[in-house]
């Protein structure tokens, strides 16, 4: 049997102010110093498609409420207790962020119907699973015996378990992170959790040049950001990262209310992509 552990020992004795402090603690780097000293091998374009890519998601809104939740659990006489209703509605702005995030792809929304519907699902299950994982690391919620133990209800321990687990390879740069979702959308390392799905992709080396471009552009920024070296060291935990989302996402599977809320977020997306479909034929005819 796995022997689930990590290096990163949650730090108990800081005080409510110190946490409340580090949770936006997280490497942010602004587009000006990203292009102050050019020296790196990007070129016009992929810093255009970089630039995008950091402001293609606000991470700040579920920061916002995981603060909020985090200080009402501060601020409650019972430590053994949670608010389950701020808890739920925490969840559900996870979904809806990796909607508006997938939503607002154009390399999806520029697929066929086929290839689009099969990234879907796949896309749904990773994009879900990275930001719960990167924002409940983050902010420190996984320290929350309370919060874990009504997590382990609704979804079960051993998934909580390896979330625990994944988070000793959940990167600190936000650019990184975002990078990571931009290349994680295009994976298909879910597909085999969706085998009712009757279609294929119309063009799979469509999505294969998708999955370079994305790789490619981390690599380069890695070695910008951190030289030869570091870039390694960073795009092997990246990969790490992810092998372990796999798994967690593996077992998020096996809980329905995982299963029904992602099946929900596949048709309100789906959905999206087909009225903005009818609106650019409206528009153009």
């Amino acid at each position: 049997m796995m022997r689930l552990s990590s290096k990163r020992e949650p730090h108990i004795n800081k005080s409510k102010k110190e946490m409340s402090t580090e949770i936006f603690n997280i490497k942010t780097i602004s587009i000006v110093n990203l292009l102050e000293k050019d020296n790196s091998s990007l070129d016009q374009n992929e810093w255009a498609l970089l630039t995008n890519i950091i402001n293609s998601y606000d991470e700040s809104k579920l920061f916002l409420k995981s603060q909020h939740l985090q200080s009402e659990h501060d601020s409650s006489r019972y430590s053994v207790t949670i608010n389950e209703e701020l808890v739920r509605k925490y969840i559900i702005s996870i979904y809806e962020s990796s909607g508006i995030f997938i939503g607002r792809n154009t390399d999806i929304s520029n697929l066929s119907l086929n290839s689009r519907s099969v990234i879907l699902h796949t896309a749904a299950d990773n994009i879900t699973c990275l930001m719960s994982g990167f924002t409940l690391y983050h902010s420190h919620l996984f320290q929350h015996k309370a919060l874990t133990n009504f997590l382990a209800s609704q979804y079960g321990k051993i998934e909580m378990d390896y979330y625990c687990w994944l988070t000793k390879f959940t990167p600190s740069d936000s650019v990184l992170f975002k990078l990571g979702l931009w290349l994680f959308t295009f994976s298909l390392n879910a597909r085999i959790f969706h085998r009712d799905m009757c279609i294929e992709f119309d063009n799979l080396g469509e999505i294969l040049e998708i999955q370079n471009k994305y790789a490619e552009l981390a690599w380069k920024y890695l070695i910008y950001r951190y030289g030869y070296h570091d870039a390694i060291r960073r795009f092997m935990i990246l990969i790490q990262w992810f092998l372990s989302i796999s798994v967690s996402i593996s077992y998020a599977r096996n809980t329905q209310t995982h299963v029904n809320d992602i099946d929900s977020l596949i048709e309100q997306t789906e959905l999206t992509f087909i009225l903005d479909d009818a609106e650019k034929m409206v528009t153009t005819n």
